[in-house]
């Protein structure tokens, strides 16, 4: 893996730690509104990761993401949707689901890459405009899980 921090920022959106497992099964998806101090154009990557242990909160296992490009120059909030690569996850009951908007880190396959972008800007996200929330989708298996045959395992 190719590592650049320079320059790196992110933010962290917790849930509560999980009281039974949750297995994710496709597209996770991601609105967040997002607006550029300065009217540049702006880039960041929404991960998805399990924190299997939240009291050690700098541990945390990257699940999907999706690099979300803004090209118009403008200072207005934009809605991002952001649909996230697709996932076959299982969240351990006691783990937290942890959401990353960063303006760097991209997951490919098993590695986590850097990639800054050439652009200095400010990007502040805001969990609700316009009367309308924020939201994270994660579509989620109900029926039961049954073992696979044996001749699998």
């Amino acid at each position: 893996p190719c590592t650049n921090q320079e320059g790196l920022d992110y933010v962290l959106l917790d849930s509560a730690p999980l009281t039974e497992d949750l297995v994710v099964v496709g597209n996770p998806r991601v609105v967040v509104f997002a607006s550029e101090a300065t009217g540049r154009r702006y880039v960041f990557s929404a991960i998805l990761a399990e924190v299997p242990n939240p009291a050690v909160p700098t541990t945390q296992w990257p699940v999907t993401s999706e690099r979300r490009f803004n090209l118009t120059n403008s200072e207005q909030v934009r809605r991002q949707e952001v649909e996230l690569d697709m996932v076959v996850h299982r969240f351990r009951a006691g783990s937290v689901v942890r959401l990353v908007l960063t303006n760097l880190s991209v997951q490919v396959a098993d590695y986590t890459m850097f990639a800054p972008s050439t652009n200095a800007y400010e990007l502040t996200f805001s969990t609700e405009h316009g009367g309308e929330q924020a939201v994270l989708e994660l579509p989620i298996m109900v029926e039961p899980l049954s073992p696979a045959p044996t001749d699998w395992q």
